[in-house]
């Protein structure tokens, strides 16, 4: 099944990272690339030269993030392929259409259509976390939650 792209997502994380925007700004420029990998984002955040580890698994993240975003699917480098994200093909339509940022009114229209339910889940004994999810959400947008909510970035 395919993936589909969280726009309000996307925009949040283009106008928070920097380095996400550069990224977002290098595919939009290069519209017909089926594929970024590790070695890309790494020049494009970083300029041409040499990364440290910490630097390669920002890089990393960035592609995660883009992954439970729905743009396209991550994959740890193998052998002779190397770390990546194959974008998705709702990825390449959006690019290719040259569509920029959606607007906050889409946004705000968008959300007042989808019935939603608020969750509250204890993180821990003196921290709760409330969530607003739709009522009707199914697997494959739990699944991308729960991605995202694995690729956020970790103090070291």
């Amino acid at each position: 099944m395919q993936k589909e792209i969280d726009f309000e997502h996307l925009n949040l994380v283009r106008d928070r990272s920097d380095s996400i925007r550069k990224v977002l700004n290098y595919l939009d420029s290069n519209k017909w690339l089926d594929q970024i990998s590790i070695d890309e984002v790494n020049k494009i955040v970083y300029g041409n030269r040499e990364v440290n580890e910490k630097e390669r698994q920002e890089s990393v993240e960035i592609i995660k993030t883009l992954d439970s975003i729905g743009c396209g699917t991550y994959y740890r480098g193998r052998r002779t392929l190397p770390t990546r994200l194959e974008l998705s093909q709702p990825m390449k339509e959006y690019l290719r259409k040259g569509q920029g940022k959606i607007t906050n009114d889409e946004v705000i229209q968008s959300k007042e259509k989808t019935k939603t339910k608020r969750h509250t889940f204890w993180l821990r004994e003196d921290f709760c976390v409330e969530m607003e999810l739709p009522q009707d959400i199914n697997h494959d947008e739990a699944s991308r939650l729960a991605k995202f909510i694995e690729a956020v970035p970790f103090p070291s």
